[in-house]
């Protein structure tokens, strides 16, 4: 159980990096912001708008940290 929490503090510590206004939720400018980020995570950012359907799983326009956290454990 602790290796699980940490694995979801991990992602939300991620989660903050790109959450530059901290409202809890990730644009589409921040996302696009993070992709440098995301490269350095080993994610393959050569198809931004298909990530960006990806991790928006509810197609809201918005990223919140479950849709990220469910997209993290994916990638």
């Amino acid at each position: 159980m602790l290796l699980y929490l940490r694995q979801y503090y991990e992602y939300w510590v991620a989660f903050d990096r790109v959450d530059l206004d901290n409202d809890r939720r990730i644009s589409r400018q921040e996302f696009n912001k993070a992709l440098p980020v995301m490269k350095d995570w080993a994610i393959d950012v050569s198809n931004p708008d298909a990530l960006w359907r990806e991790a928006d799983s509810d197609g809201h326009g918005m990223i919140l940290f479950i849709e990220f956290a469910d997209w993290a454990i994916k990638k």
